[in-house]
C-alpha cells in the first residue's frame, strides 16, 4: 500500500479572496488516496467557519500570524509554525500570501520539512511604497526563495515582477492560473473571458454613489445598462471588531448574476460585487460598509 503525501497548506488569513478561495478549494479537492492533506491559517478571516467545518481538526490557527509587520508577534510565529512543522511530520508545505510565505517557509525549513512550495498570488512590494520598506519586502522574498523547489505563479507577469526583483530562478518558477468551476453557467464562463478579469490593467472607475441600509431591509441602487444592485443588511457581529453581515444581489433583465451572495464585511474595507456586462466589459462594484 502507497503511503500518502502529508501536505500542509499554509496562508496569512482566510480574508474573502482569490487566494484564500484558491488555497481552501486546493486543501479540499487533492485526491484523499493519494494526499493527507492540512491548513495553517492566521484567525480572523471571513473564511474560517467554512474552513473549519470543511477541515475540522485539519484546520488550525496561529494567533501569531498577521498581517502586519510586527517583530514580536513574527517571531512567536515562526516559534509556533515550527513546532507544527516538526509535529506535523509533513511531507510537503505549500506556503500562500507575503507574510506565511516568507515566515512559513523559514519555519518549515528549520523544521527539516523535506519540499517546500510557494504560490505567488501576487507580491506584497510595489512601486509607491516608500523604498526601503519595498527592499527589506524584495530580500525577505529573496531569502525565502531559496528554500523553495518551486515557486508557482498565477500569471506571466507575476513571474517577470519576481526574476526582476532577483526573487528566484526561472527554474523554479511555473505559471498555474487559477481554475474556473465547470459547473459555472456558459454565460457567466463567456464573461469572465473578458475584460476586466482577463486583464489588469483594464479596470475603470465609472462613478460613485451611496446608499443608506437598515437592518433587515433591503437598498436598491440602480447601475449602468438597466441593471440594479440590492443591498441587505442582515446583522452586525462584534467579535474581533464590528463586521456587517450583507447578502448582496445584481438582476438584469430578469436575469441574476449574483444572486444573494453573502459576505461579512469589516467597517472601512471594501469587498467587490459585479458579473454584468457594461460597455464591452464586465462592470464590477466595490463595496464599503462604513
Amino acid at each position: 500500500m502507497t503511503r500518502k503525501l502529508r501536505v500542509c497548506h499554509i496562508i496569512t488569513q482566510l480574508e474573502l479572496g482569490g487566494a484564500q478561495d484558491n488555497t481552501l478549494t486546493t486543501v479540499e479537492s487533492l485526491p484523499p488516496d493519494r494526499y493527507e492533506t492540512f491548513l495553517i491559517s492566521g484567525p480572523g478571516g471571513i473564511l474560517d467557519d467554512r474552513a473549519r467545518t470543511r477541515l475540522g481538526a485539519r484546520c488550525q490557527f496561529v494567533p501569531s500570524l498577521i498581517r502586519e509587520i510586527c517583530p514580536f508577534r513574527d517571531t512567536a510565529a515562526f516559534f509556533s509554525l515550527r513546532k507544527l512543522f516538526i509535529e506535523g511530520r509533513y511531507n510537503i508545505v505549500h506556503t500562500h500570501s507575503s507574510k506565511a510565505g516568507v515566515v512559513g517557509r523559514l519555519a518549515a525549513a528549520s523544521a527539516g520539512v523535506p519540499i517546500l512550495l510557494h504560490t505567488a498570488h501576487g507580491w506584497g512590494f510595489h512601486d509607491r511604497q516608500p523604498a526601503l520598506l519595498r527592499n527589506i519586502f524584495i530580500a525577505c522574498e529573496r531569502v525565502a526563495a531559496r528554500f523553495s523547489r518551486i515557486i508557482v505563479a498565477v500569471s506571466e507577469s507575476t513571474v517577470r515582477k519576481g526574476l526582476d526583483a532577483g526573487i528566484g530562478r526561472p527554474g523554479q518558477y511555473v505559471v498555474i492560473r487559477s481554475g474556473i468551476d465547470p459547473k459555472l453557467p456558459d454565460h457567466v464562463k463567456a464573461e469572465l473571458k473578458r475584460p476586466p478579469m482577463s486583464a489588469y490593467n483594464s479596470w475603470k472607475q465609472l462613478d460613485q454613489g451611496s446608499l443608506g441600509l437598515v437592518r433587515g431591509k433591503a437598498g436598491v441602487m440602480k447601475l449602468p445598462g438597466g441593471a440594479a444592485l440590492k443591498l441587505l443588511l442582515e446583522g452586525v457581529e462584534e467579535k474581533d471588531g464590528k463586521r456587517y453581515a450583507v447578502s448582496a444581489s445584481i438582476t438584469k433583465d430578469g436575469k441574476d448574476f449574483l444572486p444573494g451572495a453573502q459576505f461579512k464585511a469589516r467597517g472601512g474595507k471594501t469587498f467587490f460585487v459585479g458579473g454584468i456586462e457594461h460597455k464591452g466589459g464586465v462592470l464590477f462594484l466595490g463595496i464599503t460598509i462604513q
